[in-house]
């Protein structure tokens, strides 16, 4: 894939040479994909987030449970 994936406005775009046209059979695949990885990174940083800051905020709860 030879294209960027920008950030307008809060939308999402495919911008390529291939696949601009919005007619195009696979565009929204291309763009449907673009959106679930775009998606993915955003839960998984939430996740890691979340994560780290239980960490921080109980440190010796773990330890004593052990």
């Amino acid at each position: 894939m030879s294209g960027k994936l920008t950030r307008a406005d809060g939308k999402l775009t495919y911008m390529s040479g291939k696949h601009a046209r919005a007619d195009g059979k696979h565009a929204g695949a291309i763009v449907f994909a673009a959106h679930a990885r775009v998606l993915a990174g955003h839960v998984r940083a939430l996740a890691v987030r979340v994560r780290q800051a239980a960490r921080a905020r109980v440190p010796s709860r773990r330890t004593s449970l052990a």
